[in-house]
């Protein structure tokens, strides 16, 4: 069986179906590296070819193509096996093989494309500025660096612009903090461009075993004040 034969049959199936999903030459150069492999009675060949086809099925559902689209790419290879040549008995495992890499693959990739789209939903939670009192910002739903940071990024530079020199985080609505948030609260104590500002966090579950956390990484205490509820800081002049 030719593998050039295989792929020009692939390519044109993929072609009529339109579940190419990708240019057709940049396509035809990283199929053409499956078919050695597949076509090898090597198993480390096979599970390099594995390797290859949940890359490239995860990057599918990470980009939003659809399941059956991925899905059907390895059907059509199938077909054209077919039209090129008979199957043999050790390929149609393999081929079987590749249809749950791809199911299980494109799973991944869809949801972590669902949960960056969540989280980057997450980070445009509001800004309110209290005039007189503070600029007020909420972080919901997880304690992820990159979440944390974001928010709380935004939150200090509403906070520089503003004429109050108090800045309020409420975390009632995210998971207990933990080491992640603290260090981010302590690189915040510590960085000189928010030199002037105070930072009240509120919402914590317990403000006691917070502030003994931040003790730990020398955090310094006349930048940070903790609540368990904001209207506590609200009640507080800065």
């Amino acid at each position: 069986m030719s593998d050039a034969a295989v792929l020009d049959a692939w390519v044109r199936r993929l072609e009529a179906e339109r579940v190419h999903m990708a240019p057709i030459q940049a396509l035809r150069s990283e199929l053409s590296g499956w078919l050695p492999l597949l076509f090898s009675a090597d198993t480390v060949d096979h599970d390099a070819l594995m390797r290859q086809v949940a890359f490239h099925a995860r990057n599918l559902g990470a980009e939003g193509r659809p399941a059956s689209a991925a899905i059907l790419q390895i059907a059509l290879l199938e077909d054209a096996m077919n039209e090129v040549g008979s199957m043999t008995p050790a390929q149609r495992p393999v081929l079987r093989q590749m249809l749950r890499v791809v199911a299980d693959a494109h799973a991944l990739g869809a949801s972590v494309r669902q949960q960056n789209s969540h989280q980057a939903t997450l980070t445009r939670a509001p800004i309110v500025r209290l005039p007189g009192q503070a600029t007020v910002g909420f972080l919901v739903a997880g304690m992820q660096a990159q979440l944390i940071d974001a928010v709380l990024g935004r939150l200090l530079r509403a906070a520089a612009g503003s004429q109050e020199a108090r800045a309020i985080l409420d975390v009632s609505g995210a998971p207990p903090d933990d080491e992640t948030f603290h260090r981010s609260l302590h690189g915040f104590a510590t960085r000189p461009e928010f030199k002037g500002l105070t930072l009240d966090v509120t919402g914590l579950g317990h403000p006691a075993g917070t502030q003994d956390a931040l003790d730990q990484l020398n955090t310094p205490r006349d930048r940070i004040r903790l609540f368990e509820r904001l209207e506590d800081a609200l009640g507080r002049t800065a």
